[in-house]
C-alpha cells in the first residue's frame, strides 16, 4: 500500500497543493493581472444618460418620499436600489460610489470566474489555465456598464451569483440547514435580479422551469432528496417578487412590476418591419433624435416600395403637428395599417429573418473597446488595435461556446452522467449555457412585438458571464476530445 505523503499532492501534477497545483509564476500571472484591472478600474470616471436619467429620478423620488412612482415599462426595483446610496441627498456623490460598488460587482464575478476556470480546466496542462485566467481578465465584456447607471451590472451579478449559489447547493450533501439556506440565498439573488428588469424576471422564471423539468427527466430515482432544496429555492425567488409588487401596492395602488407602455406602438411596430442596425436604431428609436426623423433620414431597405415611402411620409407630417407626442388614435391606426401590411407581404422576413439580424449585432460587433479607450484615453491608430483585438477575443470566445454547446450540454449523456455524479461544476456549465440560449431567444423574440426591436447591445451584457463559463466547458471539451496533448498526465502518487 502506498503511503500518504506528508504534503497533500495534486493527483494530476504531482506538486504540493499549497500552490493549487500550479507553478509560481502562473501565480505571478494572475497577481499582475488582477492588478491591471484593478487599475483600470481606479482610471475609470462614472457619468450618465438615456436610461439611467430616469433610475436616477426614480431613486430620488424614493429617497424623497419613501415611496414607489407610478409603475412604468422598467420596474422600480434599481431604483429602489439606487436610493440606498444617498442619491436624494447628493446625486453627485452618489454616482460615485455606484460606479464603485458596481465595479466591485464585476471585480467578484471575474474572480469566480477566474476561480471557476480553475476547477474547470483541473486537468490540462497550467499554461491553458494561465491563458483562461489572462482572457477572463482582459475581457471587458462583463463590467462593460459599470461606469454608467444602467441595471446591467446589478442584474448580471445577482443572476451569477444565484445561478452559482444554486449549482453548488442542489448537489452537495451539507447540513439539512445550512443547504436550504443556500438555495434560499439563491433564490433571493434571482429574485433581486428579476425585480431590475422586467425581461429577467421572465427569464429566469424560464431557466428555474427548465431546471425542474431537467431534474425530473434525468435524476433516474435520485431527486426525492432535492425537492426539499428546490422548493425552498422557488419560494425565496418568488417571495421579492411578490414583497416588490406590495410596496407598490402600498405607494400607487398599482399591483405588479413593470407597466408595458404602449403610445407609441403604431410607429415602433413599423420599426420592427425592417432590422436595423445598432447606429440606425439609436437615431430612429429614441425621440431624442425625433429631428432626424425625416423621410429621407431612413434606409432604403426600410421600405417595401416607393407607395409605402409616401405613405409613411404622410402619416408622420401628421404626427410631426403633434411635436412627436403620444399619436392620436386616427395617425396610430395607420401606422398599425402600414405595419400590417408590411408584415402580410413577408411573414417570414418580420418572425424570422429579422430577428436572426438583430441577434447577430449582439453576438458579434466592436461593442467592449471604450472599456480600455476611456480610462486610458486612447487615440487612432492604439485604439483601433484594442478594438480589433477585442472582437478577436470575442471571436475565440464564440467557438469555444458553440463547442461546449455542442460537445457537452446538449449532449444526452453529459446531461445524465452530470446528474448521477453530483456534479456541480458541470450543472453550472449547462445552466450557463442554457442562460445564453434563452437570453438570446427572449431578445430575439421580443424584438418581433416590443418597442422599436430592443436592439441596445447592452441588453446581452448580463449574459456575459455565463458566456464565459460556457467557453471554458468548451476549452475542457475540446482538449479531452481534440487536443489531448493539452491534457495533463496523471501522475498520482
Amino acid at each position: 500500500m502506498t503511503p500518504r505523503p506528508a504534503v497533500p499532492v495534486n493527483r494530476f501534477t504531482n506538486q504540493p497543493r499549497l500552490l493549487g497545483g500550479l507553478p509560481l509564476s502562473a501565480w505571478i500571472v494572475l497577481a499582475l493581472l488582477l492588478l491591471f484591472r484593478l487599475a483600470t478600474y481606479l482610471h475609470t470616471s462614472f457619468s450618465f444618460s438615456g436610461d439611467g436619467v430616469s433610475y436616477m429620478k426614480t431613486a430620488i423620488f424614493i429617497g424623497k418620499h419613501r415611496v414607489l412612482p407610478p409603475l412604468s415599462i422598467q420596474p422600480n426595483g434599481y431604483g429602489w436600489l439606487l436610493s440606498w446610496f444617498g442619491v436624494y441627498k447628493d446625486p453627485a456623490a452618489a454616482l460615485h460610489r455606484i460606479g464603485r460598488f458596481q465595479q466591485w460587482l464585476d471585480f467578484s464575478v471575474v474572480l469566480a470566474l477566474c476561480w471557476l476556470a480553475k476547477r474547470i480546466l483541473i486537468k490540462t496542462k497550467p499554461i491553458l489555465i494561465v491563458s483562461a485566467w489572462t482572457l477572463i481578465l482582459l475581457q471587458p465584456f462583463t463590467g462593460l456598464w459599470s461606469r454608467t447607471i444602467y441595471s446591467e451590472q446589478f442584474v448580471s451579478f445577482f443572476s451569477f451569483a444565484g445561478f452559482l449559489t444554486l449549482s453548488f447547493f442542489l448537489f452537495r450533501r451539507q447540513h439539512k440547514v445550512v443547504a436550504l439556506l443556500g438555495m434560499a440565498l439563491a433564490g433571493g439573488s434571482l429574485g433581486l435580479a428579476s425585480i431590475l428588469r422586467s425581461d429577467v424576471l421572465v427569464l429566469n422564471t424560464v431557466l428555474l422551469a427548465c431546471l425542474a423539468v431537467y431534474l425530473a427527466v434525468f435524476s433516474r430515482g435520485s431527486l426525492r432528496w432535492r425537492w426539499p432544496k428546490i422548493i425552498v429555492l422557488l419560494l425565496s425567488y418568488i417571495a421579492i417578487p411578490l414583497i416588490m409588487s406590495s410596496y407598490q401596492l402600498a405607494s400607487s395602488g398599482q399591483f405588479g412590476i413593470f407597466n408595458n407602455d404602449r403610445d407609441h406602438e403604431g410607429y415602433f411596430g413599423w420599426i420592427r418591419t425592417w432590422p436595423a442596425t445598432p447606429a440606425e436604431y439609436e437615431v430612429f428609436a429614441f425621440f431624442s433624435q425625433k429631428d432626424l426623423w425625416t423621410v429621407e433620414n431612413y434606409p432604403a431597405k426600410a421600405f417595401d416600395s416607393e407607395a409605402e415611402k409616401q405613405t409613411f411620409a404622410a402619416i408622420m407630417e401628421k404626427w410631426k403637428q403633434r411635436y412627436y407626442l403620444a399619436p392620436s388614435a386616427e395617425t396610430n391606426a395607420e401606422f398599425l395599417q402600414l405595419t400590417q401590411e408590411k408584415i402580410k407581404r413577408h411573414p417570414l422576413r418580420h418572425y424570422l429573418l429579422n430577428p436572426i439580424i438583430r441577434v447577430s449585432y449582439y453576438w458579434w460587433n466592436t461593442d467592449g473597446s471604450q472599456f480600455y479607450t476611456v480610462p486610458y484615453a486612447l487615440q487612432r491608430p492604439t485604439s483601433t488595435v484594442v478594438a480589433g483585438l477585442i472582437l478577436l477575443a470575442r471571436l475565440l470566445l464564440l467557438i469555444l461556446f458553440l463547442a461546449g454547446l455542442l460537445l457537452g450540454a446538449c449532449r444526452p449523456l453529459f446531461l445524465q452522467t452530470t446528474l448521477q455524479g453530483n456534479d456541480w461544476i458541470s450543472l453550472f456549465c449547462i445552466l450557463s449555457c442554457a442562460y445564453v440560449l434563452v437570453r438570446t431567444f427572449e431578445l430575439a423574440s421580443l424584438s418581433s412585438f416590443m418597442i422599436a426591436g430592443l436592439m441596445e447591445l447592452r441588453f446581452i451584457s448580463i449574459a456575459m458571464p455565463f458566456f464565459l463559463v460556457g467557453a471554458l466547458l468548451g476549452t475542457r471539451l475540446l482538449t479531452e476530445k481534440v487536443l489531448p496533448g493539452l491534457r495533463r498526465r496523471d501522475r498520482a502518487v
